[in-house]
């Protein structure tokens, strides 16, 4: 999930300001994947 979403901002797909701080954080992007994962839909 984490290389996905980088790879998606380095393509111009999402933008950069929105991620940033989850791109700069490894702990905390890990946090927010983690959170997605577990969303019982």
């Amino acid at each position: 999930m984490r290389i996905f979403v980088q790879r998606q901002v380095n393509d111009g797909n999402l933008p950069f300001e929105p991620y940033r701080e989850l791109l700069n954080n490894e702990e905390l992007m890990s946090q927010a994947i983690a959170e997605a994962l577990s969303v019982n839909a």
